[in-house]
């Protein structure tokens, strides 16, 4: 799933790992998008 969102005015941390990606933003999720819907 790709979800784009606007978020500037706020900061965007990326860690890259050997096995991953870890993407991080301390704004909330839209409305319409749940932590249920994301773990889908």
């Amino acid at each position: 799933m790709i979800y784009c969102v606007d978020y500037s005015g706020t900061y965007t941390f990326l860690r890259v790992y050997d096995d991953r990606l870890h993407l991080w933003n301390p704004g909330t999720l839209p409305e319409e998008l749940t932590i249920y819907k994301l773990k889908q």
